[in-house]
């Protein structure tokens, strides 16, 4: 399906168990609007009740305060949500928030059942549950932030601390 994200979600029938937005960095006007908080809450009727939705999120190293901004967003949207990062060989320090419905799911919830995973299939190549539990553990002070702006349709802060983290 080539299709626009938000027209996608406005027509899609059915709801998920999962929702994987690998979507491009907040780069533009446009691209900002993916991470906003009418595109999060309309997200939320397409997700079961005991769903994950999985958010890309740009660099937690390189523009901390856009990986910040979009889990403040989530959370606004009436998510719980959790960050994680790694290391991806052509990208560098990676992170995402993976969130559940508020009322469903809590963060410490998310993140016990992350730090439990089952075990994984042994044909894995990378991914262990080890990795699993330290993608959730971040540097001193690196999720420390004064912002406290979430990203709206009229107010794109996503795109704004995202220009600002890779100028640098």
């Amino acid at each position: 399906i080539n299709l626009d994200a938000i027209a996608y979600v406005q027509q899609a029938t059915g709801t998920f168990d999962c929702i994987i937005l690998d979507f491009p960095d907040p780069s533009s006007p446009d691209l900002a609007k993916l991470y906003s908080l009418p595109f999060y809450q309309a997200l939320k009727s397409k997700l079961n009740a005991d769903g994950v939705l999985v958010q890309q999120s740009t660099s937690p190293y390189r523009a901390k305060e856009a990986f910040l901004c979009i889990g403040r967003t989530l959370k606004a949207a009436g998510y719980s949500a959790v960050p994680y990062h790694d290391h991806v060989p052509s990208f560098g320090e990676w992170g995402w928030w993976i969130a559940g419905h508020q009322g469903t799911l809590s963060e410490p919830e998310l993140t016990k059942k992350l730090e439990n995973s089952r075990p994984l299939p042994k044909d894995l190549r990378y991914l262990t549950p080890d990795l699993i539990r330290a993608s959730l553990y971040f540097g001193k002070g690196t999720l420390d932030t004064p912002n406290e702006n979430i990203t709206t349709l009229t107010r794109p802060s996503v795109l704004e601390y995202y220009l600002q983290g890779w100028k640098h």
